[in-house]
Parts: structure tokens; sequence; C-alpha cells
């Protein structure tokens, strides 16, 4: 299974040939490291903003929940994605809500 370190880096390069300028949270101990607690990246191309959630193919069930749990708690909804690593592949499957 790929690191998350591999997974952000991969994903990155995909952004910024898309054009994107992609923005993610420093990685630091003891602190919460997620945009809002639930996105590892948010990333802008002229107006349009994408909030992105990146993780393993296997785990894209429970980052959809945790995005899921995350409107329903604050009564929001926010245009996103989940991508997820297949290792074997070395490709994506995103999931848009």
């Amino acid at each position: 299974m790929a690191k998350e370190a591999t997974i952000k880096k991969r994903a990155k390069e995909i952004l910024l040939k898309e054009g994107y300028y992609p923005w993610c949270p420093a990685k630091v101990r003891y602190q919460e490291t997620d945009i809002f607690g639930v996105f590892d990246c948010v990333c802008v191309k002229d107006s349009h903003v994408r909030y992105i959630q990146w993780t393993s193919k296997s785990n894209m069930s429970a980052r959809k929940k945790k995005i899921l749990a995350f409107f329903n708690a604050q009564n929001v909804f926010i245009p996103s994605e989940v991508w997820g690593y297949d290792d074997k592949a070395k490709t994506f499957t995103v999931f848009y809500f």
C-alpha cells in the first residue's frame, strides 16, 4: 500500500499538470492537519476551487462517509472530491460530491 507522501506527491503532480495551484496544510505532530478536518488539499485555477481528500483506493468508502458526516454536522455542502490511489495500477479513481 502506498504511503500518504507518495499519494500526495502523485496527486499534486496531476493537479499541477492540469494548471491548478494546490495547497496542502503542513503536517504537524499532535495537531489537526486537514482542511476543515476533512480535506487534504485545496487547489485553484482561475476562479475554480477544488477540495480534495486523497487516500488509498481501499479507504475511499470511509473517506466518503467522513465527508458526508461533516456536511451533515455543519449543515453545509462543498463540491468536493475523493481520490483513491490504486497502488498496482498507479492511477487514481475519483469520486465527486
